[in-house]
């Protein structure tokens, strides 16, 4: 390394930033339905980590009279954005996502959510089951675990609600063939 200590500290700032960017190209090459339904079940999980957050820290009671106390200080006013963003995400999404993904890929849907949900149920337990020594590794190893099993369950439940939602979709061209008898223009009538 050339450029020492300064260099490491400057990768380690970009980090977030190049992965946040990285996980927007990955949501673009999605194909159409599945952005949506990444972003709505993506909304849901930032809105879980939200909620796990206020659950470890004392409640949203608590955050709301240390926002109220400190206004100024930006690092209360995270949870807020991740709350709004996820918030937004799921409600500008979800509904399209249910109705635009197709019948081969919401099988496929539905079975890779059940697969989140169960990985995100593994992790919950080996994260309770385990013996807890008392450092601050091991602590930050399982709040780790918990935090991947509350993401995982929260949006693996949403993308299984969302393809459940949807439901089965009929073929196109009896639907536009039953349209265009109604709206069509006839003399006799």
């Amino acid at each position: 390394m050339n450029g020492g200590l300064g260099e490491v500290v400057a990768l380690l700032v970009a980090w977030p930033f190049v992965a946040l960017a990285d996980w927007f190209k990955f949501i673009k090459r999605q194909p159409p339905g599945q952005q949506e339904l990444a972003k709505a079940c993506h909304g849901v999980g930032m809105l879980a980590l939200v909620a796990y957050w206020f659950a470890l820290s004392g409640g949203l009671v608590q955050f709301l009279n240390a926002l109220m106390l400190h206004p100024g200080n930006p690092l209360q006013w995270i949870p807020v954005g991740m709350a709004a963003w996820g918030l937004g995400w799921f409600l500008l999404n979800a509904r399209f996502a249910a109705q635009a993904v197709g019948r081969p890929q919401r099988t496929t849907m539905i079975v890779r959510a059940l697969l989140k949900i169960a990985a995100g149920w593994a992790a919950w337990v080996c994260a309770d089951s385990a013996d807890t020594p008392g450092s601050a590794g091991w602590n930050l190893l399982m709040l780790a675990l918990h935090v991947v099993a509350v993401w995982c369950l929260a949006t693996g439940a949403t993308k299984a609600l969302l393809m459940i939602w949807g439901g089965a979709r009929g073929e196109a061209y009896p639907m536009v063939a039953g349209d265009i008898a109604t709206n069509e223009f006839d003399w006799d009538r």
